[in-house]
Parts: C-alpha cells; sequence; structure tokens
C-alpha cells in the first residue's frame, strides 16, 4: 500500500486582472492498494482585480508537472525508481499536461470562479510495490486570462 502527496502551487505571471488561490496548498490522497483506488479534491479560487473591471472575464487553466510523461501525469516512488501515473479530473473531464480547461469569471465588481480539481490515483497502478512507500508530484496551475 502506497501513500500519495501531491504539493500544489500556482503561477501567476502577468496577472493583473486576475488571482488565484487553492483551498489548501497540498493534497494528501491517503493509502493506496492494488484494489483500493484514492482520490482527492481541491478548489481553485480565480477572482477579478479591481483592474478587471465590471464585465465577464474568460480565462484558461492548465496544469503543469516535470514529471508528467507521454501525456501522462506522473507521482515519484520514494524508494524505488518507479514513476506511478495518476489523473486531473474537472467537472468528470480528465485535463492531460498537453489540455486546458475554460473558466469564466462573471461579471461584476470583485467576482470569483471556484473550481474543484480531483486528483485520482487508481490501485492497479501500484500493483507490485512494498507497503509505505510514498509516491509524491509538484503540480502548478497556470490561469492565463483571455481578452
Amino acid at each position: 500500500i502506497a501513500g500519495g502527496y501531491l504539493d500544489l502551487s500556482l503561477l501567476q505571471d502577468q496577472m493583473e486582472v486576475l488571482t488565484a488561490s487553492f483551498s489548501q496548498p497540498a493534497l494528501h490522497l491517503g493509502s493506496v492498494g492494488d484494489n483500493h483506488d484514492v482520490s482527492g479534491t481541491v478548489t481553485l479560487r480565480v477572482s477579478k482585480t479591481l483592474e478587471a473591471g465590471n464585465e465577464a472575464m474568460p480565462w484558461t487553466l492548465n496544469f503543469e508537472s516535470s514529471q508528467a510523461h507521454n501525456n501522462q501525469y506522473r507521482m515519484r516512488a520514494s524508494t524505488q525508481d518507479r514513476m506511478v501515473p495518476y489523473h486531473i479530473l474537472i467537472s468528470d473531464r480528465e485535463i492531460l499536461p498537453n489540455g486546458v480547461w475554460q473558466g469564466r469569471v462573471p461579471a461584476g465588481s470583485g467576482t470569483s470562479q471556484a473550481v474543484d480539481i480531483q486528483f485520482k490515483l487508481e490501485g492497479k497502478q501500484t500493483r507490485g510495490m512494498a507497503a509505505g512507500i510514498s509516491l509524491m508530484d509538484t503540480v502548478t496551475a497556470v490561469i492565463t486570462p483571455e481578452s
């Protein structure tokens, strides 16, 4: 049985009209085993700044991970030279490393949009791993305002 851990960060470069924050800075998925999948959800809140004005503001979201490979997110095992794939989903739609999700902050002053992001690790992916091994990845959410 392995445990999964995701370190969550944001890239807010050139984002004077939007701000973003996760509901928590890290996500512990708990124990996973051959026949036991685990998942966890965090909320990403994207808000307009005062400079954004009152109109609705579309934006895009994609995720970056240095461990992504072949268009798949992967967690690194702590004691074995092994990578374990996992999934990122929004509204039951998988967001792949080369994919984007489109959001829209509603019209009004200081409005925001909350997006629930699910991270899912399938137990079958850990088959053959020793008990007590930790899995980890650092995921960066990249939010880009659209014009």
